[in-house]
């Protein structure tokens, strides 16, 4: 990978000033990328973009106040042209894949080696992009469904009746093909409701509907 004739201006927003200052403190001597910002929430790194007009944002996606993800959207929407690359501890499917159907261009782990981010901050200024390796091999349905058992308790059956839900079913309709009675649907979507502590069936569609589900 060729580097380019000026240095990649990149700013970090993570809520941990050590992680921060140690990023940084690796590139210190490193003249194909410099830092021209950090930042400690989503809130701030908002109003830095406006001045410093980075090539490439860190960005990390847990933090206090605005998510990663929400801070993510924002950026495409009136800044397309900066990419921006995920940094987080999360190895999940459905976090990785809820961070590529907002615009990401790039998802590492923040163990990744100097190499490993030096080469995705170069990476994603020339239009590639970094995301882990298993991202493709996954079925995106069978990994959705072991996020939803494993932090909702979500079952299968719950899992195919909120996928109908997605699509608009009522419950009759979905009673009709799943081949179950009205009632038992019923039953299904209150439970279903209760495990993602939700209070009513719009609520419901909201939580799909913001979540991608």
């Amino acid at each position: 990978m060729s580097q380019p004739t000026n240095p990649v201006k990149v700013i970090i927003a993570d809520d941990h000033q050590l992680f921060v200052e140690g990023i940084i403190s690796m590139f210190a001597t490193e003249n194909s990328v410099q830092f021209i910002a950090k930042t400690y929430s989503g809130e701030e790194l908002l109003k830095k973009i406006v001045n410093t007009k980075p090539d490439v944002i860190l960005l990390d996606i847990k933090m206090p106040g605005l998510d990663g993800v929400t801070v993510l959207k924002q950026i495409k929407e009136k800044y397309s042209a900066i990419k921006v690359i995920m940094l987080s501890t999360y190895s999940d499917f459905q976090t990785i894949h809820n961070c590529v159907k907002n615009g990401a261009d790039g998802y590492l782990f923040k163990n990744a080696s100097f190499d490993e981010l030096r080469n995705a901050i170069l990476g994603v200024k020339n239009n590639l992009t970094f995301f882990p390796m298993e991202l493709d091999s996954v079925d995106p349905d069978k990994a959705k469904f072991e996020f939803y058992a494993k932090t909702y308790n979500i079952t299968k059956k719950e899992f195919d009746i909120l996928q109908l839900i997605k699509e608009g079913y009522t419950n009759q309709k979905i009673s009709e093909t799943l081949f179950r009675s009205v009632f038992t649907v019923e039953t299904h979507r209150k439970n279903i409701i209760q495990k993602l502590h939700l209070k009513t069936s719009g609520a419901l569609t909201k939580f799909l509907m913001e979540n991608n589900f």
